[in-house]
C-alpha cells in the first residue's frame, strides 16, 4: 500500500467520520459531564466507526477483507497483533481539545480481550432500541479514538519518506506534533499509569 492508497481508501474516511462527530459540538461539548448524553446520531457514528475497526483491523493482521465472523473477531485480532508485538493497550493518545486528560482507547486490553465501547458496538448493533442509552458521547470518542490508533500504525506500515497526510482536528501521537508528517510517534503509559486511566474511566 502507498501513502496515496492509505489516505484514498483509509484515511479520507476517518476524517469524514471524525469531522461528522465533531459536528455534534454544536450541540453537546466535549466534555466528561456530556458523555452520557445518547442520540440516533451518536448510534449512526458508533456503528460506522467499528465497522471500519473491523475493516482496518483485518488490514493490519493480514486476514483477508471478506472473513467471516468465525475466522476474524476482536479477539483474534488481540492474538494476532500481540503475535507481532503490537500492544496496544499501551498507547495513549494526545488529545487536541475536551478535558478528557488521557485516551488510551485499548486499556482494557492489558487484563482480558474485553473491550467496553466494542461491546457496546456489538449490543447496539443487535438491539438497538433496549440499548440506545448506550450510543453515547463516550463511547464515540473512545472507538473514534481506537479507530484513529490503528490509523496510525497502518502508515506506519508504509515505506514511503516525507508523505504529507491531512492531520486529525481531535487527536495527536505526541504533545505539540502530528502524527502524519514526518517520524510516526506513539506516546506510551507505564502500567501505574494505566492502572490509574483504568479506575478512572467510568
Amino acid at each position: 500500500m502507498t501513502a496515496a492508497e492509505f489516505v484514498e481508501d483509509y484515511w479520507e474516511y476517518y476524517l469524514t467520520l471524525e469531522s461528522n462527530f465533531i459536528n455534534t459540538f454544536r450541540y453537546v461539548a466535549l466534555d466528561k459531564k456530556n458523555k452520557k448524553c445518547y442520540s440516533v446520531e451518536f448510534f449512526g457514528l458508533i456503528q460506522s466507526i467499528c465497522s471500519e475497526i473491523d475493516s482496518v483491523m483485518k488490514v493490519l493482521c493480514g486476514l483477508p477483507g471478506n472473513s467471516d465472523s468465525h475466522q476474524a473477531n476482536i479477539f483474534k485480532y488481540k492474538q494476532i497483533l500481540e503475535s507481532k508485538n503490537i500492544f496496544l493497550h499501551k498507547d495513549k493518545i494526545n488529545i487536541e481539545r475536551s478535558n478528557y486528560i488521557k485516551l488510551v482507547p485499548f486499556k482494557e486490553w492489558k487484563n482480558s480481550a474485553h473491550l467496553n465501547w466494542w461491546k457496546t458496538y456489538t449490543t447496539l448493533k443487535h438491539n438497538r432500541l433496549g440499548n440506545i442509552e448506550d450510543a453515547n458521547q463516550y463511547n464515540v470518542f473512545f472507538s473514534l479514538s481506537a479507530l484513529y490508533l490503528l490509523e496510525v500504525y497502518l502508515i506506519k506500515t508504509i515505506n514511503e519518506n516525507n508523505h504529507i497526510i491531512k492531520e486529525s482536528q481531535l487527536f495527536n501521537c505526541k504533545a505539540g506534533e502530528g502524527c502524519f508528517n514526518g517520524e510516526i510517534y506513539l506516546s506510551t503509559v507505564t502500567d501505574e499509569e494505566l492502572e490509574e486511566v483504568i479506575k478512572n474511566s467510568d
